[in-house]
């Protein structure tokens, strides 16, 4: 079971019931901020009595008696107005990032994919402490897609921020014999 909680701008987050009975008298604000790829994400703060202001799941996480210092509360569905318990984790900076969706400017469609005009094929790449690291080309984006995925997984674990592969069969250019529904 969850609760609304209204924010001062008319949007609202959703909480746990306890969490709810905490924070319905306290000031909740919605915020937001712009991404670098120019996408708006949205979150929940809060002011305490002090007038110190923080993330509203970073004070969920904190009042349940969890220390969590310097890290970081990751959202697992990226949605900052999500605030349920089960939604929280504490995680470091390079988990957080990990957890992130394709950025705006995508064009594949699938995150740790884009098009390499040079062999006109398809490129998997995933980003690993600073270090961008090539998984191969591809003829599909989404055979590229299932590869980010795979390497997501072994470098990020349950932080991993994977794309949704549809049902086969993939559609688009092909090699012969490559496996796909007309080959067969």
């Amino acid at each position: 079971m969850s609760n609304k909680l209204y924010l001062s701008n008319g949007m609202y987050t959703i909480v746990d019931p306890q969490d709810f009975l905490y924070f319905k008298n306290s000031p909740c604000h919605a915020g937001s901020y712009i991404r670098k790829d120019g996408s708006i994400r949205w979150f929940a703060w809060y002011r305490d009595s002090n007038g110190i202001t923080t993330n509203l799941g970073r004070a969920i996480i904190i009042n349940q008696g969890i220390i969590i210092g310097k890290l970081h509360v990751d959202h697992k569905d990226g949605n900052g107005l999500n605030n349920l318990r089960s939604n929280l984790r504490v995680a470091t900076v390079g988990q957080n990032a990990s957890n992130r969706d394709m950025n705006h400017y995508n064009k594949s469609g699938y995150k740790g994919v884009s098009w390499c005009t040079s062999r006109n094929k398809w490129r998997a790449y995933i980003s690993y402490k600073d270090k961008t690291i090539n998984l191969g080309s591809f003829n599909l984006a989404v055979s590229a897609a299932i590869k980010y995925n795979e390497f997501a997984k072994f470098y990020f674990g349950q932080f991993a921020w994977l794309n949704i592969i549809p049902e086969p069969p993939y559609i688009g250019p092909h090699e012969q014999n490559c496996g796909c529904y007309k080959c067969q």
